[in-house]
């Protein structure tokens, strides 16, 4: 393969959010499946909203999609790197990487840490 070519596939694969390499960790089996949310703690404060419309799900092919109490959708791929989970929002341009910090994730529970209008919130979801 020639240089340009190696070059451009590359920047394909960085451009669409897909790693060229993906990585199976325990976490990355553990998060797949369909998570309900449960609460937002926003600094001190917990909203009252309507948490149960909001839901994210993670498919065995590296994809994902969130709704929130807005029925909004949002979905791309996503990773998992340690303690952290990283989204790539595809469904608009400019293409928007996410990473959130994976607090608490068991067969059950999932709380990552998030910024939201440059305030820390903490996301809680239950697996159903």
């Amino acid at each position: 393969m020639s240089k340009n070519k190696f070059i451009f596939f590359i920047l394909i694969c960085l451009l669409s959010g897909l790693q060229c390499k993906k990585k199976i960790n325990k976490e990355t089996l553990v998060i797949g499946g369909h998570w309900n949310a449960t609460r937002i703690k926003i600094g001190d404060s917990v909203p009252k909203i309507d948490y149960s419309k909001m839901h994210l799900v993670f498919s065995p092919d590296f994809r994902y999609s969130f709704t929130n109490n807005l029925n909004k959708v949002e979905a791309g791929t996503f990773t998992v790197i340690d303690s952290l989970l990283i989204l790539m929002d595809t469904t608009r341009l400019p293409l928007e990487e996410k990473a959130m910090q994976i607090l608490k994730l068991d067969k059950n529970h999932l709380d990552l840490k998030i910024n939201l209008s440059e305030k820390e919130a903490v996301m809680s979801f239950r697996k159903q």
